[in-house]
Parts: C-alpha cells; structure tokens; sequence
C-alpha cells in the first residue's frame, strides 16, 4: 500500500487477512472477529466464525455491552441466549467463554452471560488483572455455497431443530454447478433468457454437512425473495419469476402463468445486468415438506394479475438498494398458515375480503395475503396503496395473531387512520 507521498504511510509485503480488530470499541477493549482457526475452541467442533472482545489490563470488562432490539431474549442452563425473533423466527447465542494466555498458558476463566433487559454483558469470575482477558462468545457456524459464476444470497432462515437455510439466485450456469444433494428438485439451472434461477441450501446445526440443496426455476428469470419454517419444519419459499414453465403443483391455487409485457429491469427498475422478462412476471410460492434426506416439494403456486408485473418494485425511490426490487417477506401464523408482504403492478391481482379491494394506482400497490397451508387455496388477500409507488416489505404478528405490515409508499394519499402516529405524508417516499 503506498497512501500519499509520506513513506511512513506506505506498507510493502503485506499478506491477506482473514480477521479484522476494531481498537478501544470501549477503552481497553478491542472486537476481533473472523474465521475460528483449528484449536480456537475444543468444545466447538468444526469450522465457524468467532467474534472475541479482548480486554487489556486494567481495562473493565463489564463496560462490554451489546443490546439487541425487536427481539425477546432468555438465558437457558446450558448458558446460551435464545433469542426469539418475532412469533416465529429463533436464533441462539452460544454460551460464552473466556481465556487468559498467563506466561504462555492458557487458563480457563468461568463466565456466564448477564441479561439486563435487551442489554447483554459479561459476567467475570476471578482473573489476572494484570494480563489481558479473551472473551470468546462463539457463532455456531458460517460457510461458503456457490458456483464459480457470481451467486448472491437473497434470505436465510432457521429451524426449530437449528438447521440453517439459504435462498439463492444462481447466476449463467455456463462456468460451474450450484452444489444439489439427492432428491432435488433439479441438479441444472434451467435459464436460457435471463442470467437467474433459484437455489435452496440447508445445512444441519454445527454446520457440518449440507443436509439438502436444490435448484429450481423455470427458463426465464427467478428469484426468491424469502423463505420461512413452519412448526412442522417445512420450508415456504417466497420469489419472482417471470417462468411460465416454473415448477407448479397439481392443485395449486394458480398453476397458470399470467404476466405482463416485455419488463427492462436495467431500464424500470435501476438494476443493471438483471436483463428482462419478455412475459412479464408473478409471485411464486413454494413448499418444501421434511423427507428421508432432505425435503420434498409439497406444493407451489403462481400467484399474481394479468394487466401488469407482480413481484417487482417499480418504485425508484423504493428501489434504493440493488435487492430492493424483488423485497418481500413470508412468514407463518400460529396455525402454519403462511402469509405474504410483497407489491404488484397488476389492478386485476387476486383479492379476497380485502379492506382495500381497489388499485390505488401508480406504478405499483403493496399487497398482503394469506393462503392454505397446502398453498391450494387463497383465504385473504387485499391491496394496500395510493396513487403513487407504494411496496410492503415484512409481515409480523400481535400477540393476538393480526398481521402488522411494513413498507415504503410515495403516494401522499396512503391510507391512514385519524389516531395513528403520523398522519402526513413527509414528501418524496415514506415508511
């Protein structure tokens, strides 16, 4: 590295690192994080990541303290957090551990976790003051999956057994495969005009072992958007295709195609290299259901309008980050029921018993709906927008089981009720 004309600046024979370190991130305390290396933690088999907050002497390491926000937190006797995301998501903090290299040895120091609200520090037994302290909470796993041509990791998920699970879009198969196990859905990307198909990876809890991975699409562009589990461990999967030979179930809700016109996603919808669909596009749906070695497709539906594309954020304020043009959310009620925060271009989209059962116009409408479990029926569905760009983005749950969803709109006219919180519309695109 040679930065400016100061010699003193410039740096020669440098080798790649694989972790980083963030200085005084509390004084005396530095944050390393990276790759664990062989022999970090003999109680953590395998490869992983690892964060360590390294306490210098005379540092306190009770300045440690990390909050966590929208989520509900619970210390278990086995000393790792969980943490529950919403009525449906987990996730779990590892218990933590801590070391002191004392003269060349390394000597065990007991810590636990201290939860204090949404606030999570470090509870130090007896140590050397007078050396410095590793804290070493761990992170169960991180990995790489892919092919040689560029793949792009849209949404991840956990199950209630812990595994971890991946929704990918694969990028022109000509230089490599996507990994598939036994009993995938199709070991070959199927694309032959437009640069994206879909890949679905789930990996057991430590990481070990890729327990299921497929490919799926149709020979035009898909993407998946999001993905969730219900309590039964089955996989939902939300995306965009714009595939009239997607992979569709008999007895499906739709299993017909109904896009719209030839869609220029570098000239609508500020993403380059995304190419287009000559037919337009619809939402996907799909289900995967647990099997001997993997996972079965279950079912899969289309589920979208005919006058205009579904699954695309239109939006170009809405459509602020390379992503954004294909965001949405699945998620699961109490009753394995899954529902769907995504927006649509298409005024003739499927409503049932909708609070708003019109087109508010614009570019495009958020939408929200629900469907069977067996994704063979649509139970509800509604528009939510006004005249302008409007898109929803996530759905969540009251404790009540009433679905609360989020957004962006530019529409000065979104519908709103006399006692919300803010009532007017701020100019250019709001939340």
């Amino acid at each position: 590295i040679y930065k400016g004309q100061d010699p003193s600046q410039w740096a020669e024979g440098l080798v790649p690192e694989t972790r980083f370190k963030m200085h005084d991130v509390w004084p005396g305390i530095d944050l390393r994080v990276g790759p664990r290396a062989p022999g970090d933690r003999a109680d953590v088999p395998g490869p992983g990541w690892k964060e360590d907050w390294m306490v210098q002497p005379g540092a306190d390491p009770a300045q440690v303290a990390i909050r966590h926000e929208g989520v509900t937190l619970e210390v278990q006797e086995d000393g790792s957090i969980w943490v529950q995301l919403g009525e449906t998501g987990e996730a779990r903090l590892g218990a933590p551990y801590a070391y002191q290299n004392v003269n060349g040895a390394l000597k065990s120091v007991e810590v636990s976790y201290l939860l204090e609200g949404q606030v999570v520090r470090f509870d130090v037994g007896d140590y050397d003051p007078t050396f410095p302290l590793v804290l070493d909470p761990d992170i169960v796993f991180s990995t790489y999956i892919g092919a040689t041509q560029p793949n792009w990791g849209f949404t991840a998920a956990y199950d209630d057994d812990g595994r971890a699970m991946g929704g990918t879009a694969l990028w022109d198969g000509d230089f490599g495969t996507y990994p598939t196990t036994a009993g995938a859905i199709s070991t070959e990307m199927t694309f032959d005009t437009a640069p994206f198909d879909c890949g679905l990876s789930v990996f057991n809890p430590d990481g070990t072992a890729l327990e299921y991975s497929t490919v799926f699409g149709g020979s035009n562009l898909d993407v998946p958007s999001s993905i969730v589990t219900d309590s039964q461990g089955a996989i939902y999967v939300l995306g965009t295709t714009g595939s009239s030979d997607f992979p569709i179930t008999a007895g499906a809700f739709d299993e017909t195609f109904c896009g719209n016109g030839n869609l220029n996603l570098d000239a609508c919808c500020n993403y380059p290299g995304g190419g287009g669909l000559p037919m337009g596009s619809s939402l996907f749906v799909m289900k995967f259901a647990p099997a001997a070695g993997g996972s079965n497709l279950e079912s899969s539906t289309f589920i979208g309008g005919c006058n205009g594309p579904s699954g695309v954020n239109r939006g170009d304020v809405l459509a602020y980050n390379y992503g954004d043009v294909f965001r949405g959310e699945i998620n699961v009620d109490a009753q394995d029921r899954p529902w769907v925060a995504s927006v649509t271009g298409a005024s003739d989209f499927p409503v049932v018993n909708a609070p708003f059962p019109a087109y508010g116009g614009g570019s495009t409408d958020a939408v929200l709906f629900r469907l069977s479990n067996d994704l063979s029926a649509l139970e509800w569905s509604t528009f939510v927008g006004g005249s302008s760009a409007d898109a929803a983005y996530g759905v969540q749950f009251t404790p009540g089981g009433e679905p609360v969803l989020c957004g962006g709109t530019t529409s000065g006219n979104f519908p709103t009720q006399a006692d919300g919180d803010d009532t007017t519309f701020g100019g250019v695109a709001d939340g």
